[in-house]
């Protein structure tokens, strides 16, 4: 038992990754994203007001955006390398795609994180 404050709480063991609101979770969350959006010359990204996004953040939420299905593939890829390298996992059930602009609706291959499907 771990005391806080007047409370008893049970220890937990933590077999892998970080528990969610740990200490270092911000930190280590931080370290990992630097990682993964670094700049590329791909031409992955897309420009939104005259600038070039590929990557945004917001907590521990990440929105990837390209400006074609094939820069969305490659860039799906490198996450999954990503992962495998630095042992990470990505919640690909919470995943989803959405498509934007003239070709909104044409059905395109699908984008898959992890090996699951996100959409198409």
């Amino acid at each position: 038992m771990r005391s806080v404050g007047n409370s008893l709480f049970p220890l937990f063991l933590t077999l892998a990754g970080v528990k969610h609101g740990g200490l270092l979770s911000p930190a280590l969350f931080a370290i990992y994203i630097v990682l993964l959006s670094r700049p590329r010359a791909c031409g992955y990204c897309c420009k939104l007001m005259n600038e070039f996004f590929g990557c945004l953040l917001c907590a521990n939420d990440i929105v990837l955006m390209a400006n074609t299905i094939s820069s969305m593939h490659a860039m799906l890829h490198d996450c999954d390398f990503f992962a495998e390298e630095y042992y990470l996992k990505f919640n690909s059930v919470k995943s989803v795609a959405m498509s934007i602009g003239p070709g909104f609706n044409v059905t395109c291959a699908p984008l898959t994180l992890d090996g699951i499907c996100t959409g198409t």
